[in-house]
Order: structure tokens, then sequence, then C-alpha cells
């Protein structure tokens, strides 16, 4: 697909390429380098790069953008794994550590991801929505106890399903 450069955004209150906003924070070496990172079939690369960092890693505590190695660790993960950022297949986690006292990544996958990567192996058969013991669906607390389940296709002569809780 051809990549559209002229996208514009207003940035500062001026309206500028989203190209040049991500240089700017960036750099052009390192945009160049994650363009290689992007999923096929995106419309737009830089739109997928700038959705990586709004919406998956986000700002920190003052506002500013996460740091160019973040941003690449992030493009490089999915490209390993396959999978998608913007999908909420995996998460961008910023914890602080207690010895250096900083701001880390860490990177986790979501319900979406595992999915996707149970799907890759064939053997995945779907899943029930989860059940919630707690008294009140609307108020659910991370003490109450979830269950769910989780098919997958087994061969014993015949493809059955197996039921994990």
């Amino acid at each position: 697909m051809e990549e559209k450069k002229d996208l514009k955004v207003i940035n500062d209150g001026q309206a500028v390429t989203l190209r040049d906003v991500m240089k700017k924070n960036y750099g052009d070496d390192t945009m160049k380098e994650l363009e290689a990172f992007v999923p096929a079939g995106q419309p737009s690369k830089m739109l997928y790069i700038a959705s990586v960092v709004e919406d998956v890693l986000g700002r920190d505590k003052t506002g500013k953008l996460r740091s160019a190695k973040d941003l690449i660790r992030v493009m490089m993960y999915a490209k390993s794994t396959g999978l998608d950022p913007v999908k909420r297949q995996f998460y961008a986690v910023y914890r602080k550590d207690w010895k250096t006292q900083k701001e880390e990544m860490a990177l986790q996958t979501g319900i979406d991801g595992l999915r996707a990567i149970a799907e890759k192996t064939g053997l995945y058969a779907g899943s029930d929505d989860p059940v919630y013991d707690g008294e009140d669906i609307e108020k659910i607390d991370f003490k109450d106890k979830q269950s769910g389940k989780v098919y997958k296709t087994i061969t014993v002569g015949h493809p059955i399903k197996a039921i994990v809780t």
C-alpha cells in the first residue's frame, strides 16, 4: 500500500505532518528503522507507529512521550512474536524499579494475545465467557473468584474437545 506522507496533525497549535512530529521526537534514523517492523497491510506505517506510541506506550507522568528505546523494544517484540500491540494482544506496563527508582517497561501478553498464540497452534477450540462468583456483576473485585473454560482439540483416534478450567 502507498504510504500517505502528508497526514496532518495539530501540534502546539500548528498543522504539521505526522512524520515531522515523529521524526522530531524519535529521530529520522529511528523512524526509518521502525518502519521495517510495521505489520504488512497497514494503510500508513507512520500512523501505525504513532498508534503504538500514544495508545500502547502512552506518556510518562510529566506528559512526555516514552523513549525511543521502549518504542523499538515494543516493535521488535511485536515482530518476533507475531502479536500486535495495537490490537491489544500485549501491553507495555511501567513499574518503578526499587533499586534505580526509575520506571521500567515490562511487556505483558494479554488474553487476546494468548488466544492468538493458541490459535496458531491449530489446537485452540475456543473458550466460554468467564464466570464470576462475586455478589454483583457490576462491582467485580479482583478478590472475587473468576473461572473460565478453554477448549483444546486433541486427537485420540479422532478429534475431541478437552476442557481446562
